[in-house]
């Protein structure tokens, strides 16, 4: 009987005009998917008693199944199928069988409710318990090599998915955690065949509705290879490929809205259509796909060469997997789209080796280069210092010679004339001192941001740090820059101070209008060992607000200079350091040198007063007053 109003229970079935099973030849044009449920009566009589559920109804395929028995006034209710989970099933191991309470011979009478959508041929079957652990006991060990197979591919995907996902945890790469949930989701995928060669309860079979789950999650595993592809690749909406990248996650994306929208139809309106046509879904995806990798596979990158590859081959497995499934064949032709996906995941895999091995030359090539620069440095240091030695040697020889056969007079002008070299000397001395002194803090910062991989703000620091070095190496032989230029060395400074200060400080440069900055000549690098000083003993110990303040002002004849900072004050900072204060006033001792020999030498005075600022007895930082002449 078939209930063409979808609503008749057991009692309007036992009263209906069944007719003969032969008669219902419209069964054989359904393509296996039946719009009504269909109501079977089916009478047989035992050789014997048997105990309750010794004997089962077993219909193998089938979609819902349930099963009414009468045994005098009593209804036995049982139910099974595809699309019950298995734990709601009364047979723990096969969810197609349901068990049967007949406890004598006579002649017995069960009613089989099966709802049609889903279902795929009809074979119903009166067996024993026992028969039906043989058999499934049975068939493992008839499909052993293919239940060894498909355990062998799941566990290797399952594998490398958690693998790949630890190494997310471990370096926090964006392409790795999208290629662990392909992996695992691809594992889930396959996981059905080996449910169904083996006949054990994984996953599939223990949830309802699984060839519209699986059908989802074939979309949604695909989704996730293109973000990992997006990512690893680098592709941006600069990239040629972006547009055909976009296109085919799009696509992606539109099956699986289709997919979800059909399987709805299917459920809840019994509207029949076959598997083939959920495969047809893909097929716009697969052509884009398979055309994206062939435009990956013809870069010349070997990161490219590698991605393209796998992608061609699940493109094409998938597309003839597709094909066949879509012209109705039958067979184990899932073998072509499986192997496909096996090589693929093997050059995903490789192409994730290569990019880890790239960003180590690349680091490792950083590395080299501070050194380097380290280095060359060093030998700039020590052949200053070579040359100052050899001048002093020379100029004390000459000296000494000359003192022999010269007057008084000739001698105190030479001493004069000695004496000016020798501040000169000296002064080259302090500025070689300085920029090494300066150049070991950078570098030891940029090694700082490359052990703790961030390698963004370190190539920000190195770019900083480049432009300050060539400024600086450029003033090196220059007696007088202007005011300007050394403020925006100070700047360029401070910037650097700030991506390497854990705790960040803020800085502000003021100039009066009435001062022209680009007229007043000072020495080169004479500002920068007063803001080291202020960032790394004023605020490195400060709590809340750190704030230095540079100001230009013009008073009568002089311009003033002010460098200020809300640091713990000079006090505080001598009680923290202790034993390491010699060390940490190298900047100021430079700096006091570096002002006497220049007012010395040079035609321009300067000066300098340092005033340390309290609050109702508490120190509130300190503040440096340098004083030009006009």
């Amino acid at each position: 009987y078939v209930d063409t109003t979808n609503r008749a229970d057991f009692k309007a079935i036992i009263n209906a005009d069944m007719r003969p099973f032969f008669q219902l030849s419209d069964l054989n044009n359904t393509n296996g998917l039946m719009p009504h449920p269909l109501w079977l009566k089916i009478i047989f009589q035992t050789d014997r008693a048997f105990s309750k559920n010794e004997l089962d109804i077993y219909c193998p395929g089938a979609n819902l199944l349930e099963v009414y028995q009468v045994q005098n006034k009593d209804i036995h209710y049982g139910f099974g199928g595809q699309e019950y989970r298995s734990h709601h099933s009364q047979e723990k191991f096969n969810k197609y069988a349901i068990p049967l309470k007949i406890l004598n011979h006579d002649t017995q009478a069960v009613y089989l409710k099966m709802d049609g959508y889903g279902f795929k041929g009809l074979n119903v079957q009166l067996v024993s318990r026992r028969h039906l652990i043989e058999e499934r006991a049975l068939n493992l060990f008839e499909n052993r090599l293919e239940y060894h197979y498909w355990s062998g591919l799941v566990s290797i995907l399952f594998f490398l998915g958690i693998f790949f996902f630890f190494r997310y945890l471990q370096h926090g790469e964006n392409y790795i955690i999208w290629y662990s949930l392909y992996l695992l989701f691809l594992a889930i995928q396959l996981l059905f065949q080996l449910e169904l060669n083996s006949g054990m309860l994984i996953f599939w079979n223990r949830i309802p509705y699984e060839l519209a789950f699986r059908s989802v999650n074939a979309a949604v595993t695909f989704i996730f290879f293109f973000y990992y592809l997006k990512n690893i690749l680098d592709i941006t909406n600069k990239d040629k490929l972006y547009m055909l990248y976009r296109w085919s996650i799009g696509s992606l994306y539109f099956a699986l809205i289709i997919i979800t929208i059909l399987n709805t139809i299917r459920y809840l309106f019994r509207v029949p259509f076959s598997e083939g046509l959920l495969q047809m879904m893909y097929f716009p995806a697969t052509i884009l796909s398979l055309w994206l990798g062939i435009r990956i596979w013809m870069r010349r990158d070997k990161l490219f060469k590698l991605i393209g590859t796998g992608m061609l081959l699940v493109a094409i497995g998938s597309l003839l997997m597709t094909v066949v499934l879509s012209m109705g064949f039958r067979g184990h032709f899932h073998l072509i789209f499986e192997g496909a996906v096996l090589a693929e995941v093997i050059f995903l895999t490789l192409a994730i080796g290569y990019k880890e091995k790239i960003k180590s030359i690349e680091l490792i090539q950083t590395q080299q280069q501070l050194l380097d620069v380290k280095s060359e440095n060093l030998t700039i240091q020590e052949k200053l210092n070579a040359e100052l030695s050899s001048l002093v040697e020379q100029k004390s020889q000459d000296l000494l010679e000359k003192n022999k056969i010269i007057a008084d007079q000739e001698k105190e002008q030479l001493e004069a004339i000695f004496n000016e070299k020798i501040a000169t000397a000296e002064l080259k001395a302090l500025k070689a001192q300085l920029n090494p002194h300066f150049i070991f803090n950078c570098l030891n910062a940029i090694r700082n941001l490359v052990q703790k991989e961030d390698n963004e703000l370190a190539t920000e620091y190195l770019s900083d740090f480049s432009s300050f070095i060539r400024r600086a190496l450029h003033y090196t032989e220059t007696k007088f820059i202007t005011l300007e230029e050394e403020l925006e060395l100070c700047q360029l400074y401070l910037r650097m101070e700030q991506l390497r200060f854990e705790q960040g400080f803020s800085y502000e440069i003021s100039i009066a209008e009435n001062v022209q900055v680009d007229f007043i000549k000072v020495p080169p690098m004479l500002l920068q060992p007063l803001l080291e000083n202020a960032i790394w003993h004023g605020l490195l110990h400060k709590k809340g607000e750190r704030k230095i303040l540079i100001r230009v002002e013009a008073q009568e004849e002089q311009v003033i200079c002010t460098i200020e900072d809300n640091g713990i004050g000079r006090k505080y900072a001598r009680e923290i350091n202790g034993h390491k204060k010699e060390q940490n006033s190298m900047g100021m001792k430079l700096f006091t040198d570096r002002l006497k020999l220049n007012n010395r030498l040079l035609e321009c005075k300067l000066d300098y007063q340092i005033i340390d600022k309290y609050e109702n007895s508490v120190a509130t930082g300190t503040k440096i007053n340098l004083f030009f002449e006009l």
